[in-house]
């Protein structure tokens, strides 16, 4: 399989619920049945590491290999993985962080919790899009059907340095397993919704002048946008955030971090003259790393910024006062 060339991203209407171990056990049980994981490993909620051992690995994937090899082609030496390495290090420092930012609870105080794992981002989006990386992706990852993102999944589930990046970010565990299966499970919406071709796109859609930046570079742009936003969002609206609410921000900020990591490494590999990665590895986890920040998106907008009536917070009393003070 050719990848397609000048692929867009384009989100559309796909709400995802990934509170802290809120993928149901169904869409567990569906996961490790795609990868044919059975028995004793199947009957608990299993770590990355246990899933990956009770695996049969995957056959080779032409559409994966075709794609890896275009990327590491098109990039050339456009990328210092010197420097890319190190702003991983430190992203990956402060996206740490994040892990006990639960115990926290709603914020009472003005807090920067996840506004540093932002900081720590910004320099990798520009490193890469100054060396081209979006653009390149942008042309040769081909339109995400559900097969395709199955197979990136399925790889990066049975390989241990492809996964390594979640496990740096303390997704080893069951919520590993889970961050790949609300992907698996929203495949075919993302293949439907979020990931067509600019073939398909009819240029009356876009108006004269406008300026649309590469998809790929609006994912992990946005990741960053929402880090930045979430701790002062939080802070204003502490009156109507629930514990739960709370907890969706931290996981999602979690997936995203992760997400955004992935792709990261995947960039430093085909940045590398000797490759850890092969063509069919490199892509495979590049496109589960925008996969990932693409379903935390619009889940991040359903379960923590627009909330319905019966998900918010009661007021509470010293939040009250405040107001009819300054009433």
């Amino acid at each position: 399989m050719t990848p397609a060339t000048g692929t867009v991203f384009l989100l559309g209407e796909l709400w995802v619920v990934m509170s802290e171990r809120t993928v149901d056990e169904k869409t567990r049980r569906e996961l490790l049945r795609f990868l044919g994981v059975t028995g004793a490993v199947a009957a608990t909620s299993p770590s990355l590491g246990r899933v990956r051992a009770a695996m049969t690995p995957p056959e080779g994937s032409d559409a994966l290999a075709s794609t890896g090899r275009s990327i590491r082609a098109e990039l050339g030496g456009s990328l210092e993985p010197e420097t890319l390495r190190s702003h991983a290090d430190s992203f990956a420092d402060a996206a740490r962080e994040l892990n006990g930012v639960g115990d926290k609870g709603v914020p009472e105080t003005e807090r920067d919790d996840f506004g540093p794992v932002a900081a720590a981002a910004r320099p990798i989006v520009d490193h890469l899009e100054n060396g081209e990386f979006y653009e390149v992706t942008n042309d040769s990852l081909p339109d995400f059907t559900a097969d395709y993102i199955d197979a990136s999944v399925e790889r990066v589930a049975s390989d241990a340095a492809l996964a390594a990046p979640l496990s740096d970010l303390g997704f080893e565990d069951g919520d590993g397993v889970d961050l790949l299966a609300a992907v698996v499970d929203r495949s075919t919406e993302i293949a439907e919704n979020h990931w067509i071709g600019s073939v398909r796109v009819s240029r009356e859609m876009i108006s004269p002048g406008d300026v649309v930046p590469d998809p790929t570079l609006g994912c992990h742009e946005g990741t960053v946008l929402w880090l930045q936003d979430i701790d002062e969002y939080l802070w204003q609206n502490a009156v109507l955030a629930t514990d739960e609410v709370y907890a969706d921000a931290v996981w999602y900020a979690r997936a995203m971090a992760a997400g955004f990591h992935l792709v990261t490494e995947g960039a430093i590999a085909a940045a590398e003259d000797d490759a850890d990665y092969d063509d069919e590895q490199l892509a495979a986890q590049l496109s589960v790393g925008f996969a990932v920040q693409t379903i935390c998106d619009p889940g991040l907008l359903q379960d923590v910024y627009w909330l319905r009536d019966d998900e918010r917070g009661p007021r509470r009393s010293d939040l009250d006062r405040a107001e009819v003070a300054w009433r």
